[in-house]
């Protein structure tokens, strides 16, 4: 058989394509005597008539009883090629045969033939597969024969290999060879080589069996002749130059010490030298380590190398360069231009040396060769070697550390604008060095066109509306610009010489609860330190209790007359010197009058208050006293004789002049005295308008007490005749009983008159002033109390800050009354003079957000006094605070020390010229409160040590703030920086090539100083109260409309204070 055909040509490539199938017992009997007998049978192995060939074969041939082995049958054309076709084979004796693998059922030899699936080819030669029992491993036998048995090192010697079954060889077995150790012995095939001194056991096996030599041959290496053991390098010459050459000596020592001669082969350690034979060629600089070795690479032989020293050759090329390596520089960097010569070989040189030449622009610095890169631009140095003006070399920098140059053409700075929302901005933008990379407006990417021109349209939000323009060029470098604008579909005209133009409608909102104007609880009592109690004032009722028990009727009625009546011809009485005839005059007029202790409720209702008032006695009056003087006079003609002394009389007839007149008085006294009465309130033009009347008058226990005894001093009677007065006839004091006649009668006569006519007058003169005075005055004063008319100077916020001084007004436009409480409407307004350089349209109406916040503010109702203040309102205060350049500020660095917590700056400055106003806004997506400021311009210089930070730009601010309440104190919470933007227009100092880094800096350290130092100076604002105790008489000092227990709630454009008064 040709197994080592076979063999070779199989390799991988039989496997499943030949399919194996199992003939049975029967045919095996039949092929096997076909074997036997050989009929038919072509003279080449399992030949047939077209000359293909089907052999058998095994691997393993030989196993142990109870091991497979595997059967492949291989078929080859005429011209001895593998072809595929299905293949089966036969045993005998039968075996166990699974696909391929053949189990043997019993020991000896086992006969295994292939065919063709179509038995077509059967091969002639059948394969022997020896199978050994447990009990006859003895009858086969593994020899191994070497050629030598004693070898040098590095001698190959020949392994022969044979089997033997029962003593007859057996053909066509597969052996591999094995060495016991394996260290120190190389196996090639069917030769081993020692590589050390040892003894070695070789044996041979057969290929994927267990079976082996067991009695393997010794071979003995290096013991007993000579081996190198030391192999020296030497060199002719080191060092040399790069492209030199120079010869290897190789001197080699046996085991004695002595030179021997022996192969060897020169290594060199790198690249860097070429070996050629004996002769190396140095190409790198540096050191090389060179080595002789034997060919036998034994561990056990010692190598002595040498070390080669290449140098550089003479320069052949020549290159500089700056160090940093950078694509761009930046301004204020500094390079070293350094170079570097090689030689042919492409070492380089490092004792050549070379020239600079610096282009302008730069600095020479103190370390060698170093510059300093003062400016954008292109700048080339010249470098040439020193000695060969041949080799030379330019070193371009670029520096670029400017970003592009944005400039917004419109909208312009500072602006206010109304109409459409959608508001374009043009601009355009260049950069010389790098070229424009990106642009990007308010982040949105824009492309400008060749010559750097863009236009863009932004959708204006209510409020400040920011727009940043960033570009980069081709190197990284940033630019920026930035424009700001405050939008609004209404603004107010808010200057001093057109302040009717800044009243807001509504801008103030008043709620008095049936509670605050009643609670029908009037004997509480506050006390003070010293325990001297007064009545707690916590709604007015009571304050209007406390004035009608107070008030100074008398002052506030006059005298009025009640009663008066002539009686003609009543007198006529005989005095002795004469007769007196005439006329009686009588009238009656308040004296004193007084209330006794008053009762008072009020109750709300649609329109107006309804007022129930009811006097009682205290300790010092009834409900109502009366004083009465009733004034008695006499127009008298006095007729008589004058005696003259001289005999005889002469008769007279005079008028007492002036005419006697004589008072008495009596008292009325009312015990109970209710009075009910009602208010119509409404404003009407601006004017409030209360009007009152009395509903019902219920006066008890009506007293007039007699009048009392009174003498009339009837005075002189001038006697005058023909124009010459005479004599003064003294008439003397009578009582006014002798005088007329019957007066008790006429006194009688006209208690009753006097009595309706003071009852009327209750109703008419004093009720009817007092309801006036009561509801009239006192409600219209407490109400009125609410409006402002006032200039308010400013204080100093912050260190700085130029005086500024604010006309503020408010005036009720609304009153409407329910039987809940009464709700007013206040106009507002804010102007002061102006002092800015700019036309805005005027302070920003917040106009429902553009819509997106429409719904209208209306008091909640819920607490005992709400005041709800319009963000439009406040906003005109901050309007007014910067036209007049309250915002102009100039801050030295005393002033900028204390503000940032303490300490002085010497030298610093900062100037803050805003070019609008602060707003306060909650036109935002979450209705958050923010205080924002667009286009203000700052110019700082801020010597910080030896750090100096000096810019100029503009700066556009929002801070997301809030307005806290507190132990009935305002306060504003800073919760942070929303939006901040500095474009720096000037720069230089510590942050001249860095202004984003200043940006943040400053960011930074404003929301600290906003956080620390302005929310402190706004915390614990006191809420104004409004004094009481000058609307009347009575009003105890410290009597105000003060909100207590405060709550702040902000709600649809309005800040809203809940309270009570106090």
């Amino acid at each position: 058989m040709r197994i080592a055909t076979f063999t070779t040509l199989l390799g991988d490539r039989l496997s499943a394509a030949h399919r194996i199938r199992h003939v049975g017992t029967g045919l095996s009997l039949l092929l096997a005597a076909l074997v036997t007998t050989g009929p038919g049978c072509s003279d080449d192995e399992g030949g047939g008539p077209s000359g293909a060939a089907i052999d058998t074969l095994l691997s393993p041939r030989v196993l142990l009883l109870g091991q497979s082995t595997r059967v492949t049958c291989a078929v080859s054309d005429a011209s001895g090629n593998l072809v595929e076709e299905a293949t089966a084979y036969a045993t005998l004796p039968a075996g166990e045969i699974t696909g391929d693998l053949l189990k043997p059922t019993a020991a000896g030899v086992t006969k295994v033939t292939c065919q063709t699936a179509d038995d077509r080819l059967i091969d002639p030669s059948p394969a022997d597969l020896i199978v050994i029992g447990e009990g006859d491993r003895d009858r086969l036998d593994i020899e191994t024969t070497l050629s030598k048995n004693t070898a040098s090192i590095g001698e190959a010697v020949s392994v022969t290999c044979a089997a033997y079954f029962d003593n007859a060889p057996l053909d066509g077995i597969d052996f591999k060879v094995e060495a016991t150790p394996e260290a120190g012995i190389t196996i090639a095939d069917r030769q081993v080589t020692g590589t050390a001194d040892g003894d070695f056991d070789i044996a041979c096996r057969i290929v994927d069996s267990t079976f082996a030599d067991e009695t393997p041959e010794r071979l003995v290496v290096g013991k007993g002749g000579l081996r190198p053991t030391k192999v020296v390098t030497g060199l002719n010459k080191s060092p040399i130059a790069a492209g030199e050459s120079t010869t290897v000596a190789c001197t080699v020592y046996d085991q004695n010490g002595d030179v021997m001669q022996w192969d060897t082969i020169v290594t060199a350690s790198d690249d860097g030298v070429q070996v050629s034979g004996n002769v190396v060629e140095g190409r790198t600089a540096g050191e090389h380590t060179i080595t002789c070795e034997v060919p036998t690479g034994a561990s056990a032989v010692e190598t002595v190398p040498a070390t080669l020293v290449v140098t550089p050759a003479v320069p052949a090329t020549f290159k500089a360069w700056a160090e940093p390596a950078k694509p761009v520089y930046k301004p204020e960097d500094v390079v070293t231009i350094k170079w570097e010569a090689k030689d042919g070989y492409g070492n380089p040189v490092p004792s050549a040396t070379a020239t600079v030449t610096a282009p302008a622009g730069t600095q020479k610095e103190g370390a060698p060769n170093a510059y300093r890169l003062l400016a954008d631009g292109n700048y080339v140095f010249k470098v040439s070697l020193d000695g060969d003006a041949n080799l030379s070399d330019e070193v371009e920098l670029l520096v670029d550390g400017s970003g592009p140059i944005i400039i917004i053409t419109s909208p312009d700075r500072g602006q206010t604008l109304t109409g459409d929302t959608l508001i374009t901005v043009t601009g355009e933008v260049t950069d010389e060095w790098g070229g424009v990379a990106t642009l990007e407006v308010n982040g949105v990417p824009v492309t400008p066109s060749e010559t750097g021109a863009f236009t863009t349209q932004i959708d204006s939000s209510q409020g400040l509306n920011l727009v940043v323009a960033r570009a980069t060029d081709k190197h990284g470098n940033a630019g920026k610009a930035s424009v700001a604008w405050y939008f609004s579909s209404a603004w107010a005209v808010a200057d001093a010489l057109t302040p009717e133009l800044a009243w807001l409608d509504n801008s103030l909102r008043v709620w008095l609860s049936q509670e605050l104007l009643d609670d029908y609880d009037h004997a509480e009592q506050k006390c003070d330190e010293n325990n001297v109690c007064s009545p707690k004032i916590d709604d007015l009722a009571t304050l209007l209790e406390i004035i009608l028990t107070n008030v100074d009727l008398a002052a506030l009625l006059g005298q009025p007359v009640l009663f008066e009546q002539v009686f003609a011809d009543l007198v006529n009485v005989d005095l002795g010197v004469a007769i007196l005839k005439g006329d009686l005059r009588l009238w009656a007029d308040i004296s004193t009058i007084r209330f006794g202790t008053a009762q008072l409720n009020l109750d709300s209702r649609n329109g107006g208050i309804d007022m129930k008032a009811m006097f009682v006695p205290d300790n010092e009056s009834k409900a109502l006293e009366i004083g009465l003087s009733v004034h008695i006079r006499f127009d008298l003609m006095a007729n008589g004789q004058f005696d003259t002394g001289l005999g005889f009389a002469i008769p007279f007839s005079a008028g007492l002049d002036p005419s006697p007149e004589a008072v008495s008085t009596a008292l009325l006294t009312i015990d109970t005295l209710g009075i009910d009465s009602s208010f119509d309130i409404n404003a009407s033009g601006g004017v409030l308008n209360i009007n009152g009347q009395k509903v019902g008058l219920e006066p008890g226990d009506v007293t007039l007490s007699p009048l009392a005894d009174v003498g009339i001093d009837l005075g002189n009677v001038k006697v005058s005749i023909a124009g010459f007065g005479l004599v003064d006839i003294p008439l003397g004091t009578i009582d006014l009983t002798q005088l007329v006649s019957g007066l008790d009668t006429v006194i009688s006569s006209i208690a009753s008159p006097i009595l309706t006519a003071v009852l009327d007058l209750i109703g008419a003169d004093i009720l009817d002033p007092l309801i006036a005075y009561a509801g009239g005055d006192l409600i219209e004063g407490f109400l009125s109390s609410l409006e402002i008319d006032q200039t308010i100077d400013i204080p100093e916020l912050i260190p700085g800050q130029p005086p500024a001084a604010i006309a503020i007004g408010a005036k009720i436009s609304d009153v409407q009354f329910t039987d809940a409480g009464g709700r007013l409407g206040l106009t507002g307004r804010a102007v002061a003079e102006k002092k800015v350089d700019a036309n805005p349209l005027g302070s920003i109406l917040r106009d429902g957000c553009l819509g997106a916040k429409a719904t209208p503010y209306q008091l909640p109702q819920t607490g005992p006094m709400e005041v709800a203040i319009g963000m439009d309102l406040l906003n005109e205060v901050l309007y007014g605070l910067w036209y007049t350049g309250g915002l102009n500020l100039t801050i030295t660095g005393d002033s900028l020390g204390s503000l940032i917590g303490g300490g002085s700056l010497p030298g610093a400055i900062i100037t803050l010229e805003p070019k609008l106003a602060p707003i306060l806004s909650d036109c935002n997506s979450k209705g958050t409160l923010r205080l924002q400021l667009g286009d203000a311009y700052i110019d700082a210089s801020l010597p910080l040590g030896d750090l100096l930070i000096d810019f100029s730009g503009w700066i556009s601010i929002e801070v997301d703030v809030a307005l806290t309440s507190a132990d009935g104190k305002l306060g504003i919470k800073i919760n942070g920086i929303t939006a901040f933007d500095l474009t720096v227009t000037e720069i230089d100092g510590a942050f001249k090539n860095d202004p984003q880094g200043l940006e943040d800096l400053l960011k930074n350290l404003l929301n600290g100083v906003l956080s620390d130092v302005l929310g402190e100076s706004l915390s614990g604002i006191e809420i104004p109260a409004i004094e009481l105790d000058g609307l009347a008489p009575g009003v105890p000092p410290g009597t105000a409309i003060k909100l207590d227990g405060l709550d702040l709630v902000k709600s649809n454009g309005f800040f809203q204070l809940e309270g009570s008064l106090q």
